[in-house]
Formats: structure tokens, C-alpha cells, sequence
């Protein structure tokens, strides 16, 4: 199956190692106006939605987004995630959950995910990256400064 990225391959590859199931691009959250937004995973057995970003492209899951992902959510009765996987194992960067909403914290984030997905050990702790900050989502980076600040 081809992929987008190569984050992509590498986190399908993770799940078929975990025994997960997945659809690949299967949903689309619809707004209003008739555009959409395709997150990457679907995962049926667990009931969680993935978007797959590395850290240096986080700025994308932009407030369009992340209010089409509030909106739809609820039909799937899912948790939604946004990962990287820079290795062989996925960094968890955020998460929304119908009932608590959004979860920016990195280690909250990461534990749902692991309850979720009933790890059997914990993540690993992010990859040291000195310029790179997962808590910065939005706005898009324009200045030489702030794009400085999110390139690993």
C-alpha cells in the first residue's frame, strides 16, 4: 500500500507489529462549506484516530482542523491522536478525547495513548531535538525566528 510519508509507512508497519488492524485514509471529517480533512489511521478494534505529523510539521493541525476533528468526532466514538514516529515507535505529541477535549500536555497525552493502546511497556521519551517544540501547533510559523525554532 502506498503511503504519503515516510512517517506513515513507519507507523502502519508499528501497528501491523502491535496486531492492530487499521483502515488507511478510510474517514473524512466534513465541514460545513463542503471541505474535508483525511486523518491517516483508523482504528476500528481500539476506536482511535491517527494523524501522523512529524514534529516539525505540527503547525498544520491547524485551529480549521482541530475544530473539524471536535465536530466529528463524536460519531466515531474515537480518540483522536497526533503522532510521530521518528524511530520504530510512535511519539505522541497530542490528543482529543470527547469527554476531556483537547490534551496538549506531552506526557498525558502519551499515557492515554498507552492506556489505549494497552502498551505492554511504556514509549519511549521523546528524541531530544534542541530546536523542536511539540507544544506549538498554530499559528503557522512566519517569521525566520519562529521556523528556525521548529526545525530538528
Amino acid at each position: 500500500m502506498p503511503f504519503r510519508s515516510e512517517e506513515e509507512r513507519r507507523f502502519a508497519s508499528w501497528l501491523r507489529k502491535e496486531k492492530l488492524e487499521y483502515h488507511y485514509e478510510k474517514i473524512q471529517f466534513m465541514a460545513a462549506n463542503k471541505s474535508s480533512y483525511t486523518p491517516d489511521f483508523y482504528i476500528e478494534k481500539v476506536g482511535v484516530i491517527i494523524e501522523v505529523k512529524p514534529i516539525a510539521l505540527l503547525y498544520e493541525l491547524n485551529d480549521w482542523r482541530r475544530g473539524l476533528v471536535e465536530q466529528n468526532l463524536k460519531k466515531y466514538n474515537s480518540v483522536f491522536f497526533v503522532c510521530g514516529i521518528p524511530r520504530n515507535t510512535p511519539e505522541v505529541y497530542k490528543a482529543f478525547d470527547v469527554l476531556s477535549g483537547w490534551i496538549d500536555d506531552l506526557d498525558e497525552a502519551k499515557h492515554l495513548f498507552e492506556k489505549v493502546f494497552k502498551c505492554k511497556k511504556p514509549l519511549p521519551p521523546m528524541i531530544e531535538r534542541p530546536n523542536a517544540n511539540p507544544q506549538r501547533t498554530f499559528p503557522r510559523p512566519t517569521t525566520p525566528e519562529e521556523k528556525k525554532n521548529i526545525i530538528f
